[in-house]
C-alpha cells in the first residue's frame, strides 16, 4: 500500500466562508481517500490560514514550515508528499514577493527530499469582492507569476477552472473535481 501525505491550507481542511465547513465525506481529501481505498493510504493535514513560509508573527501556529517536520514524521513513511500551500502567502497584507513565495515552497522539496513532492498551486480566485480585501489584483499577479515559474518547483498541478464557494475556497463541486484530478495524478505516478 502506497502512502500519500497531503499538507495544506483551508482547502485541505474544508473551509467554506459562504456557509458551514464542507462536510467530512465531501472534502476532496476524503473523497480521494475513499476512491483510492485499498491501494493507497491518504494522510491529510490541513489548517485554515496556513502559509508556505514562516513569516507570520501574528499567528505563528499557521506558519507552514515550522509545523511540517512533526506532521511529516507523524504521517509515517510516505511515498508521495502533496503540498497545497501558497494561497495565503498571496494576501497583499503580507507583502511577499514572487521569490519569497517560490523559495518558501521549494523548502518542502528539500525537507522531503527522499520522496516524490507534488505541488498544488494556488487556485484561481476572485479578487477583493468575494474573497475579502486580502486578495487583490497584486495577489492575482503573484499567482500568475507562480504559474509562470512552475518549472522551478518541479511536479505541479494547476487548478484554474474550479468552482469556488466564496471566491477563495472550493465548493462541494470543486472538492469533487479536486479529488478526481489528484486521484488521476497519483495513479499516474505510482
Amino acid at each position: 500500500m502506497k502512502r500519500v501525505f497531503i499538507y495544506g491550507d483551508s482547502n485541505v481542511w474544508g473551509e467554506n466562508f459562504a456557509g458551514p465547513r464542507i462536510p467530512y465525506n465531501l472534502r476532496w481529501v476524503n473523497r480521494l481517500r475513499k476512491s483510492l481505498i485499498g491501494n493507497y493510504k491518504i494522510i491529510a493535514n490541513g489548517m485554515r490560514g496556513r502559509t508556505a513560509g514562516d513569516f507570520r508573527l501574528d499567528k505563528p501556529e499557521r506558519n507552514g514550515q515550522s509545523a511540517f517536520y512533526e506532521a511529516y514524521k507523524n504521517a509515517g513513511g510516505v511515498d508521495i508528499v502533496i503540498i497545497a500551500l501558497g494561497t495565503n502567502d498571496l494576501q497583499e497584507r503580507f507583502n511577499r514577493s514572487i521569490n519569497d513565495i517560490l523559495n518558501d515552497l521549494l523548502w518542502y522539496s528539500r525537507a522531503a527530499s527522499e520522496v516524490k513532492v507534488i505541488y498544488i498551486l494556488p487556485p484561481n480566485f476572485s479578487i477583493a469582492d468575494e474573497s475579502g480585501p486580502e486578495f487583490t489584483l497584486k495577489s492575482q499577479n503573484l499567482r500568475n507569476q507562480i504559474i509562470i515559474n512552475k518549472e522551478k518547483l518541479g511536479d505541479c498541478i494547476i487548478v484554474n477552472n474550479i468552482e469556488l464557494s466564496d471566491g477563495i475556497h472550493f465548493s462541494k463541486q470543486g472538492h469533487k473535481l479536486m479529488a478526481s484530478i489528484i486521484g488521476e495524478k497519483i495513479k499516474a505516478i505510482i
